[in-house]
């Protein structure tokens, strides 16, 4: 495998991995801070996806729709790492391009924030904005987070690109 692909690659499912686990922890803390079990988020989102929004009034804590909204989120925190891993490629190989990366991340993250708190709040009424939110930026954060911890020079390098 090529080097440039391989290393994109690596990249990217670590990210993605790194994301997804922050997440789960982050919302089975706060499930757990509320009182509810550490698989409710999951559950309930679980329900509400693959049910549908009258599943949410009446969801149990099955395994079938926890592992079902887990490889969903799973897959999306690999897809989302992956395109992250290309862009943050293409910024250090061409510099002045680094805003590309930066609106696409702010556009995930907005999107992240809407879908989950759409399909979680005003459709299945099984989450609160506040929990979306924190989800959405835990995911986002952490991503970020292991890209600039492992491209250090991206974020000099874009600063003599904006001097320039």
């Amino acid at each position: 495998m090529d080097g440039k692909v391989g290393r994109i690659l690596r990249e990217g499912l670590v990210g993605g991995l790194i994301a997804y686990v922050a997440v789960v922890v982050v919302l089975a803390i706060l499930n757990a801070a509320q009182g509810r079990s550490v698989f409710y988020t999951a559950a309930a989102m679980g329900a509400v996806l693959f049910h549908g929004s009258e599943a949410a009034t009446a969801f149990a804590l099955d395994p079938a729709p926890i592992l079902a909204y887990n490889g969903l989120h799973l897959a999306g925190s690999l897809g989302v790492a992956l395109l992250a891993a290309v862009l943050v490629y293409e910024a250090e190989v061409h510099r002045s391009l680094w805003y590309i990366g930066l609106m696409v991340g702010i556009g995930v993250m907005i999107f992240a924030v809407l879908f989950f708190g759409v399909v979680g709040v005003e459709i299945g009424a099984v989450l609160d904005w506040p929990t979306a939110a924190v989800g959405a930026t835990t995911w986002g954060g952490a991503t970020a987070g292991y890209f600039l911890g492992v491209h250090r020079g991206l974020l000099d390098g874009s600063r003599q690109a904006l001097e320039a």
